[in-house]
């Protein structure tokens, strides 16, 4: 059974806040615009950061996707894991 995890990643890298776990890739992606809300609470902003969604399977990540802004679309792009 894989597990989504919706990531806010702050540009340095240095920290991130898991925002929720989720069912499915489409739970996970329309979950994303309700997060956004909550993350100055927790430490996050917006203006300096990146949204992921981290896919698991136990205790190893098998997809990735981030969030990227494409001529002023977002759109969820896959990003290549190494295991």
């Amino acid at each position: 059974m894989k597990t989504y995890t919706l990531v806010w990643v702050s540009d340095d890298a240095e920290f991130a806040i898991e925002m929720g776990h989720y069912n499915s890739l489409n739970e996970a992606q329309a979950a994303q615009p309700d997060a956004l809300s909550g993350l100055a609470e927790r430490g996050g902003n917006a203006e300096s950061g990146f949204w992921e969604i981290t896919v698991w399977r136990g205790d190893k990540i098998v997809e990735s996707y981030g969030l990227e802004n494409i001529g002023g679309n977002k759109k969820w792009m896959s990003i290549p894991v190494s295991n």
